[in-house]
């Protein structure tokens, strides 16, 4: 059989089939965004708090490194030596820390606001994917509707209708065989 390439036949019915079941779909993603945009929001400002809480740190690190520097020219310079570099050691070691806390806070904000974007992509891509998807679902229901109708015209007409199979995957076939079979009755009641 030859495959039928008009997939609106019923539009309104299409239409509104498809656009319910995707409204559906998108209250639910809706949701879900919301509650994860709430979330990544939450977190981007605790975050922000975070890096700043660490900047100031690091900036008193090195504000008290400084003066030990400073304090260092004024005292027994053996003492002053040993407890000046196991100081210094520690602070240098925070500072590393600090840098790195602070580069790994900023890098999780910049990840949330990626992910963000990636899901507002992902859900226009499925709407798309979906209404495409369900136009063609609702073709296989709109068009037995569509050829069942045609024939109960043609039979309240006084014609006997062209009466043409379904396809493979098409709904309603046990309709549309009781209306043949109605229309071959009919037919060779007529005959008589």
């Amino acid at each position: 059989m030859k495959n039928r390439k008009k997939f609106l036949i019923d539009k309104k019915f299409q239409f509104k089939t498809t656009f319910k079941i995707i409204g559906v779909v998108y209250i639910l993603l809706v949701i879900i965004i919301a509650g994860i945009i709430v979330n990544a929001v939450s977190n981007n400002k605790k975050l922000a708090e975070i890096n700043e809480r660490q900047k100031r740190t690091i900036q008193v690190q090195k504000d008290v490194l400084l003066a030990l520097f400073t304090f260092s020219k004024d005292m027994n310079r053996k003492t002053l030596l040993a407890v000046h570099k196991q100081i210094s050691d520690e602070i240098k070691y925070n500072l590393s820390a600090m840098d790195k806390n602070s580069a790994a806070l900023t890098n999780i904000a910049e990840n949330n606001s990626k992910l963000l974007y990636g899901i507002i992509v992902f859900v226009i891509v499925i709407a798309v994917v979906l209404f495409f998807l369900l136009l063609r679902a609702t073709h296989r229901i709109s068009g037995p509707i569509y050829h069942i109708s045609g024939y109960i015209r043609d039979i309240s007409n006084g014609k006997y209708p062209a009466i043409r199979p379904l396809r493979k995957n098409d709904e309603f076939k046990e309709l549309h065989e009781l209306v043949v079979s109605m229309a071959e009755s009919l037919k060779k009641n007529l005959k008589k």
